[in-house]
């Protein structure tokens, strides 16, 4: 079939989901310039190690986070997405009650594990620094960090997508990044652990914020069926059955956007990770469209491979990556030609950096352009695909970057990260191929039910 006429006919089909997307791009930009904008302001008042330190502490609580949520994530995408279609609250009000336990009782104890030890683990990852003194206002803001995540899942679920970026790292950052602005306004002088205080009362604000929205929004859920009994039973052991998968997922990726930074803490300086952590988020812009498009697209394919609706599975998918990539071209080629202008922003000490981000935003074209193979893999039963895939992946990439950091420095650490994008993407869209048959269609009820 012509691409024209493919997608002049899926962009007719899949008309609401175009509108959702484009009223989230609004949002989620400006969360995306909120993560640039934190790293903006830390670099200008702290110079490259400043970001590095607080980047690594960072890295590691999200780190707790992804073992505090244990896939659930992903969970209310699939699970949350089909159950909201099929008016059943009940089923999701079972989800986060799980989910709370989790973050909060479990949550805490985790904390006062690491509060405990963090002297030994700051001197572990980068011989101590100011990243021992900044660990109490992490630790602080760790459960209602990590719970933020949950929110946006759930009213991505609900088919709330617009909203759901105002409760994620984004717009957390946008918000710390002004309040460290007018403090450092009103107190000039301020201190790497005094940012990170505020960072971590902003965080907590933007979850009151988050718990107060969402409790308006509660009619939603008690508006639906509540479906008590063996059936609900039934449904969520089936839930915490695939758990085990999206958390291995999840802590994948983990590894591919944070721990290879906190890895690198153990080989490089903190200037170093403050360069390659600042360029790689003005890089990750290009992911942004694939954020949106994930969001909306995972309870989609959830609903239809549920109904067995395979076809238009693939069809959504290839759909949605054309248009991902085209937008994506843009801001790319944007990066690749400014690249210089926008990191000298950041500090003259960022500019080495430049190559650096010409590589990653070519390796980010590529993530994109192989669109939401993630979310359909999980969202189709193939979770178990994705998490095979993920833990290759990142496992092979902590032993490249063992070597790639003692031979090449700070270019290691990009070369990991590249080879993490392209491999695990690529060879995702190998087997969603071998599944769904994209070029193929009449073989994908027979791939998919195999």
């Amino acid at each position: 079939m012509n691409i024209l006429v493919f997608c002049r006919k899926n962009l007719i089909l899949y008309r609401d989901i175009i509108n959702l997307a484009a009223k989230t791009l609004v949002t989620k930009a400006i969360g995306a310039s909120g993560t640039l904008l934190l790293g903006l302001v830390l670099a200008r008042l702290y110079g490259a190690e400043g970001v590095g330190t607080f980047m690594l502490g960072l890295s590691l609580i999200i780190g707790v986070g992804v073992l505090l949520r244990f896939g659930i994530n992903d969970g209310i995408l699939k699970f949350g997405g089909v159950a909201f279609y099929n008016h059943d609250g009940s089923m999701i009000k079972a989800i986060l009650a799980t989910t709370f336990f989790n973050v909060f009782f479990i949550g805490f104890l985790a904390c006062l594990v690491l509060l405990s030890f963090r002297v030994e683990l700051s001197l572990l990852v980068m011989d101590g620094g100011e990243l021992v003194d900044i660990f109490p206002p992490l630790l602080f803001c760790l459960p209602f960090y990590t719970y933020l995540f949950v929110l946006g899942s759930l009213y991505r679920a609900i088919n709330e997508s617009p909203i759901a970026p105002v409760f994620e790292t984004g717009f957390s950052s946008l918000f710390s990044a002004l309040n460290i602005f007018i403090y450092e306004s009103v107190f000039p002088g301020s201190t790497l652990l005094e940012a990170t205080w505020i960072f971590a009362l902003s965080t907590f604000i933007l979850f009151l914020l988050g718990v107060f929205t969402f409790l308006k929004k509660i009619s939603i859920l008690n508006s639906l069926v509540s479906c008590e009994g063996d059936a609900l039973s039934s449904r969520f052991r089936e839930f915490l059955r695939h758990l085990p998968d999206y958390f291995l997922i999840s802590l994948a990726n983990y590894c591919s956007q944070w721990g290879i930074v906190l890895l690198g803490g153990f080989f490089l300086t903190a200037s170093s990770i403050g360069v390659f952590s600042t360029v790689n988020r003005v890089a990750f812009l290009i992911n942004f469209i694939l954020m949106i498009f994930n969001g909306v697209l995972g309870p989609r394919f959830a609903v239809l491979c549920s109904a067995r609706k395979y076809g238009a599975a693939s069809d959504l998918y290839v759909f949605s990556s054309l248009v991902m990539f085209f937008i994506a071209l843009l801001p790319a080629a944007v990066l690749i030609i400014f690249g210089k202008d926008i990191l000298v922003f950041f500090g003259e000490e960022f500019v080495e950096g430049y190559y650096i981000l010409v590589a990653l935003v070519i390796s980010q074209l590529v993530n994109v352009g192989t669109g939401a193979v993630g979310s359909l893999l999980n969202m189709s039963g193939r979770q178990k695909v994705m998490r095979n895939l993920s833990l290759f992946t990142s496992f092979s990439s902590i032993a490249i970057a063992v070597v790639l950091f003692q031979l090449l420095g700070i270019w290691g650490l990009a070369f990991t990260t590249i080879y993490l994008l392209v491999v695990q993407n690529l060879a995702a869209l190998f087997f969603a191929n071998k599944v769904f048959g994209f070029c193929h269609k009449h073989q994908v009820s027979r791939n998919v039910s195999s």
